[in-house]
């Protein structure tokens, strides 16, 4: 996530069983849906080696350094481990590492070692293989070993660096590596950066492609984000972002040619996020216990036609096992969409819809919006809900005309659909009313927000900050529980933590506490009407439409959805 905030998705009070150790074989999962959404291992998806057929997936480690190679670091502690765990996975065509890898000898005897030496492996160019920055034989060896490196069939480069930058179909997937480090003069004469030189190849590169899924590769990120479990910070301002014109002009068009996703390394921090449409994955590092200061980390994507999916290893931070953290939907990209208190909804694709049913101008009935597969469903103050293939259920219960009393709609696995009360009983389409003490308090009005973990189990806010788990009971540690207030706004949790929202814009963070940063943080306010968690990352809806992006640290402003001045803006959700 963005700046310390990235520590929200750890653990916590709120827990998800959705890791699986993989050195001891994979375990087929759901399938993803929804965009940056914590993903499983999908069974729909057939993954073929060669590419071709139903799917393929390629994986991603990046900044090994020394760590492999014969040896002392020769050991599952170090990059081996993260190497024999990506072959207890089984069925990926190659491996890319984007930076980082010197020696890059010894990376790919280490890769040759445990996948085979016909195994396919792309490596790209990072600041350390440049002359007299890494482990080397002698200055420049590095460089001239990826020079002289066997890619296959590749599109070459621009002059300067014609091997290092190079370009390859696969499948149905269209594959860009970009050296940073080089112009027309040549190797090893700029500082991370896409120069003139190196865009306009890389425009041409993509323009020309009619390849359904585009993946660009680069050692530094654009847009550099703390670790995604404990928050750890560099390279800012060390890396795409020191040159701020030509990274914008660089996303801008990742983002015009619909790229699915820019992958990098350099910060040795795992990260997930999404810009203007396009996602940045940084996978970290896989050096093992070579590096304490974050777990190492790779990535699988899974490349399907009309779907690109991504999985996240991490180990045990002790040079153990490695397990699934997270996963998501990378393309097609995140798509936002804004429920009006009307019924009008807003979507970052199609802009407004303005159908009747279920919009009703002049009203402030909708509740809730919840995202299906195949349908959306919005939630009435009085119960009802808007199906958008069915049209309206005004079945009693949980439809009671002219109450005010529901809060917030979930669907489980099951179809299960789950309305919560403003007094905190529950009402499931499959066994009806629950109204046991706790949670149920007739008369009140302080629930907040639900959510329901796969097992069924949930968690009901307090507005108080108080969380009610109908596995342990109520949680009422301070904080963020704080008795007589009316803060809370959103609760949002994962397979290792959970995150609130306050209405004016703070965050905290089950494992780090309170974020009082502005922006988002505007203290006094009670502007924050929605939270939605994106990769490792978040956003924020503003009740008159503005959405904060915590991976670039700003608001976007653009109108429509943001209508200054207004309190239209119920809920946001991605998909």
């Amino acid at each position: 996530m963005s700046k310390a905030v990235v520590c929200i998705l750890l653990v916590g009070l709120v827990l998800l069983s959705n890791a699986t150790t993989v050195v001891a074989g994979a375990t087929t999962r759901t399938a993803l849906t929804r965009a940056g959404e914590v993903g499983q291992r999908g069974n729909n998806v057939a993954i073929r080696a060669d590419g071709q057929g139903e799917g393929f997936a390629f994986v991603v480690t990046a900044d090994m350094r020394n760590f492999a190679g014969a040896g002392e670091y020769d050991t599952a502690h170090y990059f081996r481990g993260a190497v024999e765990a990506i072959a207890a996975l089984g069925g990926n065509a190659f491996m890319v590492t984007p930076g980082d890898d010197d020696p890059p000898d010894g990376a790919l005897w280490t890769i040759q070692q445990v996948l085979g030496a016909d195994y396919r492996w792309y490596p790209v160019v990072g600041n350390h293989e440049l002359p007299g920055q890494g482990e080397e034989a002698y200055p420049g060896a590095n460089l001239a070993w990826l020079n002289s490196y066997d890619y296959g069939s590749v599109n070459p480069g621009p002059t300067g660096c014609p091997q290092t930058t190079y370009s390859f179909d696969y499948g149905t997937a269209h594959f860009v590596m970009l050296d940073l480090y080089c112009d027309s003069t040549g190797q090893n004469t700029t500082a991370g950066d896409v120069p003139d030189h190196l865009y306009e190849w890389l425009e041409n590169d993509l323009n020309s492609t009619a390849q359904e899924q585009i993946f660009v590769f680069g050692h530094e990120p654009a847009f550099p984000q703390p670790d995604a479990d404990n928050g750890r910070i560099r390279h800012v301002g060390e890396s795409l972002d020191q040159y701020p014109d030509d990274r914008d002009r660089f996303w801008d068009l990742l983002h015009t040619r619909g790229v699915a996703a820019y992958l990098c390394g350099h910060t040795h921090n795992y990260s997930a996020v999404e810009v203007n449409g396009v996602w940045q994955l940084d996978a970290g590092h896989a050096r093992g216990l070579g590096d304490t200061g974050a777990r190492s980390t790779f990535l699988v994507i899974r490349v399907a036609s009309g779907m690109v999916t991504y999985e996240t290893y991490r180990d045990d931070a002790n040079g153990g096992l490695y397990a699934q953290r997270d996963g998501g939907r990378l393309w097609p990209g995140a798509v936002s969409m804004i429920l009006h208190r009307d019924g009008a909804l807003w979507s970052s694709d199609t802009g407004w819809e303005v159908n009747t049913p279920p919009f009703y101008p002049g009203t402030a009935y909708a509740k809730d919006l919840e995202l299906l597969a195949d349908r959306y469903l919005i939630l009435h103050q009085d119960g009802a809900i808007y199906d958008s293939v069915s049209g309206w259920n005004v079945n009693t219960p949980p439809y009671y005309p002219g109450t005010e009393y529901a809060v917030e709609l979930e669907v489980t696995a099951s179809s299960e659909e789950i309305i919560l009360h403003q007094d905190g009983a529950l009402w499931s389409s499959d066994t009806g009313w629950t109204l046991t003490t706790p949670p149920y308090y007739p008369g009140t009005a302080y629930a907040k927000s639900l959510e329901v973990r796969e097992d069924t189990s949930y968690v009901i806010l307090h507005k108080e900050g108080a969380m009610y788990d109908s596995a342990s009971g109520w949680v009422v540690t301070t904080p963020p529980y704080y008795p007589g207030t009316t803060w809370a706004v959103d609760l949002k949790f994962d397979a290792s933590g959970y995150v609130l929202l306050h209405q004016d814009g703070a965050i905290y963070d089950s494992a780090t506490g309170w974020i009082t940063t502005t922006p988002p943080y505007y203290a006094g306010t009670a502007y924050a009407r929605a939270l939605a968690l994106v990769g490792s990352s978040y956003k924020i809806l503003h009740k008159d439409g503005a959405i904060y992006n915590a991976a670039v640290n700003g608001w976007d402003i653009t109108t429509p959805p943001f209508y200054p001045g207004t309190n239209y803006a119920v809920d946001l959700e991605m998909y």
